[in-house]
């Protein structure tokens, strides 16, 4: 058994619960938009009782007492009795439910809210909607971190096969110029068009170079990233080195 103490406690405890109640009601009114909310919501109900007494009219009109057994009455009123039970528990707990999700919310704010909830509860849906903007952005950012990662896979191979060409065009300049060489060599018709076959991979080579380097260079100034910091040393060095 709760002694006095506990039970002033306890009283007191209600009153204080109470007390902030009251202050926060007098302190939040409903807006219009929710007093039409509520107003609505009554509408609705009365609506759904007047359906449900005309569905259940319907359903009352039974076919003349004289064809009917019995046994097949009172097995429909059973049916009737249990059907109406159901319902009706279903329609209690369905209100039960309802009206404790619209109650729980105020008590809770007028029980446990702070001075800053109101304060800050106005910036919530400017914070969803920057966290979306935010997953936006950085899905972008990821696609355009893989397309400079594929532009600097290419761009890679045509350096090599640029590095590749240019080594093969010095080694034919330079037998053209060593002294030792046949003076056959030099006006051989095979090697001139080789060279020049050359000489137009070279050029070629060098385009799609240039070309590369300024997409990488759009795709580093659109990106507006700090790219210092990142680990794409080699793509930087292809970016802002000069052709080789």
């Amino acid at each position: 058994m709760a002694s006095p103490q506990e039970a002033g406690d306890a009283a007191l405890d209600l009153d204080e619960i109470q007390r902030l109640v009251q202050a926060s009601s007098a302190t939040q009114q409903l807006s219009d938009e929710e007093q039409e909310v509520l107003k609505l919501w009554d509408q609705l109900q009365e609506t759904q009782l007047e359906c449900a007494f005309l569905q259940a009219q319907e359903n009352a009109e039974l076919a003349a007492p004289g064809s009917i057994s019995e046994s097949d009455l009172q097995a429909a009123l059973q049916s009737a009795e249990k059907a109406v039970l159901q319902a009706r528990g279903t329609h209690a707990v369905r209100q039960q439910a309802i009206q404790s999700v619209l109650v729980a919310d105020p008590t809770l704010k007028a029980v446990h809210g702070g001075a800053t909830d109101s304060n800050l509860q106005r910036y919530l849906p400017s914070r969803d909607t920057l966290g979306l903007i935010h997953s936006h952005l950085s899905s972008r950012l990821a696609a355009r971190h893989s397309e400079l990662a594929s532009v600097t896979k290419e761009l890679q191979g045509l350096n090599k096969a640029n590095a590749e060409l240019a080594s093969q065009l010095v080694t034919l300049a330079t037998e053209l110029k060593d002294p030792s060489t046949p003076d056959e060599l030099a006006v051989d018709g095979t090697t001139r068009a080789k060279l020049e076959e050359l000489g137009e991979k070279v050029a070629t080579a060098r385009r799609r170079w240039r070309v590369m380097k300024s997409l990488v260079s759009g795709v580093v100034a659109g990106s507006g990233v700090d790219w210092g910091i990142l680990t794409f040393k080699r793509a930087w060095a292809y970016v802002i080195g000069p052709a080789s």
